[in-house]
């Protein structure tokens, strides 16, 4: 009978310290933690972006085509108040070359880059971009270790009625 309590009490000891570890690391996190956790929870949303569907073509009576939807896209190159362009802002410019077929952007343009880029402003590049372009441009141009090549470019795309 005394042992029969003996492992009774030492099953109800091991609970009880397991119940206290797990109350401590709550409380751990909870409390301690709480500006860490709550700010990594903040970062951490589902983010919506709203696309609109395309329209089917419009046609006549007689099936003649008088309108149809066609995405546009555009490239363009954000300004972010910098002086000069970086290792990685030229790293862009050489792979956009070779994905546009571009001999190279001429010294003009690249003037016209650097003021757009001093001046926070926006520049067009190339308008009017195939499906193929902005794929390749969307996989060699994204950029992951959070450099100023990520926030560099931007393709904008809308709906032109033909």
């Amino acid at each position: 009978m005394q042992d029969r309590n003996n492992k009774i009490v030492k099953i109800l000891l091991f609970f009880f310290i397991f119940v206290l570890g797990l109350v401590i690391r709550l409380v751990y996190l909870q409390v301690q933690n709480k500006t860490k956790f709550s700010s990594l929870g903040k970062r951490n949303f589902l983010r919506t972006e709203v696309i609109s569907p395309l329209r089917g073509n419009i046609v006549d009576c007689n099936g003649y085509l008088l309108a149809s939807n066609k995405p546009i896209y555009d490239l363009y190159w954000i300004g972010r108040g910098e002086r000069k362009l970086t290792k990685n802002h030229n790293k862009v410019l050489g792979k956009l070359e070779d994905i546009l077929k571009i001999d190279s952007f001429k010294e003009n343009k690249v003037r016209s880059i650097r003021s757009v880029n001093w001046n926070s402003k926006k520049l067009l590049l190339k308008e009017n971009l195939d499906f193929n372009q902005l794929c390749l441009i969307s996989e060699q141009c994204a950029d992951s270790s959070g450099s100023p090549t990520a926030t560099t470019i931007s393709i904008l795309w809308n709906l032109q009625l033909t």
